[in-house]
């Protein structure tokens, strides 16, 4: 049997209530796409509105205009939120009292709620965790609140979502801070774990400087204090003009003798990169490094080698302004050693100084 062939435009039948489902399925999209854009402008213009307020503006001075020309909407939030966070947590608590006090609380219960709206819509965004854990736990701490300790799980649950979704963030740095500050109040295996997120804060800088002296005090030992200092010049320098403010000259000359230990380590590491510049032809890139090696050593016997080998490898150039200060130091220590117990260092390395 032969079957009749298949029209070519023929499709199957459709009935009206089929087309009527497809319309009104649209049309249902259509609007939900207008509703959508509506609530975008809304809630755009609620957010613009509170990062341009004058009392947001005072403390988040860096707002970045990208986070409102930003289409996540909960991130512009966080991102808000953070900037309030972060500016009342940088300014601490010293001179806020009256209006000031009340002015600062308000914006701490603005960067709590912008968070809170933010991780109800993103469970896992890190920034909004950060942000209502931070806040709480400023809350808390500014009115003197027992429950910043008896009920402490209000703000390190969210503290620690943030730094499990993103070690390293805010979320970690927050409750490094926090800890530090509670640590008295501390069972000894939360404090394993607030040794571990101070290790990591104090590879930052600025957070080293602003929290080691909180550590020193709370350390119980000058071996535990040290083992948490990043191996640095930059930090060991830090500590050094600590101990000195506190006449603790004992802490003073260890601390100076690990910053001679890691500056020479770091030396070591710029002039084998000079050395690769040299090879690789960048010979003016190559002597910029070895003669600022040479002024950020001090003239001592114990950087000697490390001076001898940045005057038998570098290429010849003049030194910089801000490295002839250094040259000349280490000029003016060889000749006064010549005169006296011998030279440090040969008649050629002597002569490229004196050039």
């Amino acid at each position: 049997m032969v079957s009749e062939p298949v029209p070519p435009h023929a499709g199957p039948a459709r009935s009206p209530a089929l087309r009527a489902v497809v319309v009104a399925l649209a049309l249902g999209a259509a609007l939900l796409t207008v509703l959508d854009h509506r609530s975008f402008r809304r809630r755009h213009a609620e957010l613009t509105e509170i990062a341009v307020r004058p009392e947001v503006v005072e403390v988040a001075a860096r707002l970045d205009e990208t986070l409102l020309r930003e289409t996540d909407l909960d991130r512009t939030a966080s991102g808000i939120a953070r900037l309030i966070l972060l500016a009342e947590v940088g300014r601490g608590e010293d001179g806020i009292t009256g209006a000031a006090r009340d002015a600062a609380a308000a914006r701490l219960e603005l960067a709590l709620d912008l968070g809170a709206q933010a991780l109800r819509a993103r469970p896992t965004m890190e920034a909004a965790a950060a942000a209502i854990g931070g806040a709480r736990y400023a809350l808390l701490r500014r009115n003197r609140d027992r429950r910043l300790v008896a009920e402490a799980r209000i703000w390190e649950t969210p503290l620690e979502l943030a730094h499990n979704l993103r070690a390293g963030g805010d979320g970690s740095r927050l409750l490094a801070i926090a800890y530090l500050e509670l640590w008295s109040f501390l069972s000894p295996e939360k404090r394993v774990v607030a040794r571990d997120l101070l290790a990591d804060a104090f590879r930052d800088q600025r957070l080293f400087g602003r929290m080691v002296e909180a550590w020193l005090q709370i350390a119980s030992s000058r071996e535990e204090a040290f083992s948490l200092v990043p191996d640095r010049v930059a930090s060991w320098t830090a500590l050094e003009r600590l101990y000195a403010s506190r006449r603790d000259w004992e802490g003073f000359l260890l601390a100076v003798n690990r910053r001679d230990e890691a500056l020479r380590r770091e030396v070591a590491a710029t002039l084998d990169d000079a050395a690769r510049l040299a090879r690789s032809g960048n010979v003016a890139r190559a002597a910029e490094r070895y003669l600022g090696v040479l002024a950020q050593l001090p003239p001592t016997v114990e950087n000697v080698a490390l001076a001898r080998r940045v005057l038998a490898e570098a290429p010849a150039a003049a030194p910089q302004v801000k490295q002839q200060v250094g040259v000349r130091a280490w000029l003016d220590w060889t000749l006064d050693l010549c005169l006296g117990t011998g030279c440090p260092l040969p008649a050629e390395a002597i002569d490229r100084l004196r050039g």
